[in-house]
């Protein structure tokens, strides 16, 4: 993977610098001119990683390196306070699924952005790793298609090949195919097994291969170790049997495949279904079920018993299929754009400080500090963005921004007396429904702002009349303050209106919410949550609607919730509970899933519920951004609930509210 990758930038114009303790293919990288630097950094004792990071702070300072990505978990823990320290940025690939034992999730980084080579590993990592959802890009691996592709070479018929390490958590197997090889033998003519690999499981591999070659009296069974050079091998197979980045290669050849590996098996790759189901797990078959000895003697008669014509069909199908989606070029294409959009995250001139009800858990608010951060590298480019938010220091790598805590007096007052602006980044915050004390604070944040001479802005606000004089004096003061008044609807301009002197009321400007442009999850991405759900089996795909519960709801309009629901289901549709509050909201979805079936989706990030809102008959909500989402995923939403923001924003853009459908 690192050698294709250096290979593909250079070509594209970088200079690329590969660090690491060696290896058989290392010494390849010079001729694609890319330098390798060895630095023994491959064991986890604290003298090889202190020596490891003084190695690499030397090499940073002399060679002005300006982007770091590591390929491995200590390579992760040595580069990520050298990136802190020096500004760079910092990008992690995960390529399998690590420990999860509690000492290697705290020693675990990052990075600015995280890529996974699969879905099932982007899922791993938000799981096991409470990496935000929004800070993973998942890039499938590339391969040279050049090398690895069709040809008019004639395969050797029942030839099987088998590759990958021979290690403990890899073999299963290369010693299953020797359990089954006398029951082949007997049937097929000139059958031929090739084990390609090498590790701490060879040698009891190789024993158990000879004790067959000498029940049967032949060398049915050939064991070729480490080889570098295995397209000659893959494009001779009839059948490849293996799983990962060796099953890649071979689809690539268009060798007939099967997927079987010690993580799960999928069998033979025979559709472009299949081909994208194993996608999903880096064509590890991860969650698929393993196969055992009698299972896989029979997926491999049914491919050796396969007519020549569908073989070659099968192969196309394969190999067109890698050349389109797992090309180098291409992975190496979106491997940099992620590193452009580290590289903006690292970039410092003045400051803005963000403020709002950031950092809670609540999807809304935090989908709005994410889009209000894309905002202000727009209209405020190359300034450091501070975020005042929950847990402070501790929120930074899920947003992917410098935070700070919003209840610290001392971090407060750090983050905005150097500011620039100040920006009410979305939300109803200058309002005393909820508390007067909120208000207070807020108009308190922007009195600092004002003291220092920051800019004040509102962007895509709502605001509501307030309760008392005082909390009507704080509004006005905060309103007259802001050198610009973004606000997402008509009832919320009309009291700015009323609130601010006429001739200031070209400052007020109506826009939509920060968070109307969330951007969708990948195809893929959403393939993998749908079947994830229950909502495609790989067959056939249920119709579906999102429903956002809002647990703190007064008990009427629950009820009312539930009679939409039980109308939905009586339709034909499967419920997708959405918790996006989920301390507030997970104990009512579980409620109705245990009354009417569906499924409650956990842990999903914003663009994660467009993605699946897109696919949806229709999005019934009672919390405000499920109906923002829905609107711009284009999909008919309902909305219910006593909040007068969600009666407004359905009335305002194309919704129903539940008095319109009762």
């Amino acid at each position: 993977h690192v050698l294709c990758l250096a290979r593909e930038l250079v070509k594209m114009g970088d200079e690329v610098v590969v660090v690491s303790s060696g290896g058989r293919l290392s010494r390849r990288l010079p001729k694609f001119g890319v330098r390798h630097i060895r630095l023994a950094v491959n064991k986890r004792s604290p003298l090889s990683v202190y020596s490891g990071r003084r190695a690499l702070c030397d090499l940073i300072t002399s060679e002005r390196i300006e982007l770091i990505h590591a390929h491995s978990r200590i390579w992760a823990f040595v580069a990520s306070p050298l990136c802190r320290r020096f500004g760079i940025p910092f990008v992690v690939t995960a390529h399998a699924e690590f420990s999860t034992a509690p000492i290697y999730r705290r020693l675990s980084r990052w990075g600015d952005i995280s890529i996974a080579v699969s879905e099932d590993l982007a899922e791993y990592l938000r799981r096991n790793y409470g990496v935000c959802g929004e800070n993973i890009r998942v890039i499938g691996n590339g391969i040279d298609t050049g090398v690895f592709c069709r040809r008019d070479e004639p395969r050797i018929k029942n030839r099987i090949v088998f590759m990958s390490r021979l290690d403990r958590d890899c073999s299963a197997t290369a010693l299953m195919l020797c359990d089954i090889v006398e029951r082949l033998y007997r049937k097929y003519d000139g059958l031929q097994i090739v084990i390609i690999g090498g590790g701490d499981m060879y040698e009891t591999v190789k024993e158990r291969a000879e004790q067959v070659c000498g029940r049967v009296g032949e060398r049915v069974v050939l064991l070729r170790g480490h080889l570098t050079d295995t397209a000659t091998e893959l494009l001779s197979a009839h059948l490849f049997l293996g799983v990962s980045r060796a099953a890649l290669e071979a689809l690539g050849c268009g060798t007939m495949t099967i997927l079987c590996g010690n993580e799960g098996a999928l069998g033979l790759v025979d559709s472009e279904a299949r081909l994208v189901a194993a996608e999903q797990t880096n064509f590890c078959c991860r969650g698929e079920g393993v196969f055992d000895s009698a299972r896989l003697f029979e997926e491999i008669d049914r491919a050796l018993s396969l007519p020549y014509c569908r073989v070659e069909e099968t192969g196309e199908i394969c190999a067109s299929y890698v050349r389109d989606l797992h090309g180098a070029s291409r992975m190496a294409t979106r491997t940099r754009i992620v590193y452009e959009e580290a590289r903006q995250l690292r970039k410092n001139g003045g400051r803005v400080v963000l403020v709002g009800y950031y950092g809670y858990g609540n999807m809304g608010d935090n989908a709005l500090l994410r889009a209000a951060k894309v905002r202000v590298r727009e209209v405020y480019p190359d300034r450091e963005i501070v975020a005042l938010t929950a847990r402070g220091r501790k929120d930074s790598t899920e947003f992917s921004v410098r935070c700070a805590g919003r209840m610290n007096l001392i971090s407060l007052v750090g983050a905005i007396w150097n500011a620039e602006a100040l920006i009410f980044g979305g939300g109803t915050l200058l309002q005393d429904r909820t508390s007067l004390r909120s208000l207070i604070y807020y108009a308190g944040v922007c009195g600092l702002a004002r003291l220092r001479g920051a800019r004040v802005e509102l962007w895509g606000n709502g605001l509501e009349r307030a309760r008392s004089p005082l909390a009507t004096a704080l509004v006005s003061y905060v309103l007259k303050s802001a050198a610009y008044i973004g606000l997402r609807d008509t009832l919320s301009v009309t009291e700015a209106m009323r609130q601010v002197a006429l001739t200031s009321a070209d400052r007020i400007h109506l826009e939509k919410d920060l968070s109307y442009g969330q951007r969708a999850a990948t195809e893929e991405r959403v393939a993998y949550l749908q079947r994830k759900l229950g909502i495609f089996d790989g067959e056939t795909m249920k119709k579906y609607a999102v429903v956002a519960v809002k647990g703190s709801e007064s008990g009427g309009f629950l009820n009312i919730l539930e009679g939409q629901i039980r109308e939905l289901v009586s339709d034909g549709l499967f419920p997708v509970f959405l918790p996006m509050f989920p301390r507030e909201d997970m104990r009512e979805c579980r409620r109705l899933e245990s009354i009417f079936g569906g499924v409650v989706a956990e842990r999903l990030t914003e663009s994660d519920v467009v993605g699946l809102m897109q696919g949806a008959q229709v999005v019934c909500g009672m919390r405000l951004h499920a109906l923002v989402f829905a609107s711009a995923a284009d999909v008919p939403f309902v909305g219910v609930g006593s909040d007068p923001k969600i009666e407004g924003f359905c009335r305002e853009n194309g919704g129903l509210f539940f008095a319109d459908v009762m």
